[in-house]
């Protein structure tokens, strides 16, 4: 479990996304629907779900199907808090949920194809018996 690249890129994303959880209880957002999207704690859905993505390492195509989710997850992330930067290019709050939005969707991407490149290797030695 640990042993797997993957799973570090995992555990990496779990913390950004706990730093941006953490951060998203004292910000006020502009728009009407991260608003409502941060009062209903939508953010602590991301770090549930790497947890379970995690402790699945053994249902690798089930660990796919919720990379594919996360990523979609990210990508909305990423949208959200792309129209809330502010133009003044500072180190604000906005810009790190973009940067971390990227990141997971790097980090993600990385870990779906090497959870994919481990299925193949089974699949590969299962043939061979």
């Amino acid at each position: 479990m640990i042993q797997r690249i993957q799973s570090f890129y995992i555990l990496i994303l779990f913390f950004l996304s706990i730093l941006i959880y953490s951060n998203t209880l004292n910000f006020t957002p502009s728009s009407e629907f991260l608003a409502h999207f941060i009062s209903f704690n939508g953010f602590l859905g991301v770090p549930l779900l790497l947890l379970i993505t995690f402790f699945l390492y053994s249902k690798r195509k089930l660990q796919i199907i919720l990379c594919w989710l996360l990523l979609l997850i990210h990508f909305g992330q990423f949208g959200l808090f792309l129209s809330e930067v502010n133009q003044n290019y500072s180190l604000n709050f906005e810009t790190l949920a973009v940067l971390e939005s990227l990141a997971g969707i790097v980090l993600l991407w990385l870990t779906k194809r090497n959870i994919q490149k481990d299925e193949a290797l089974v699949r590969s030695v299962d043939r061979i018996r």
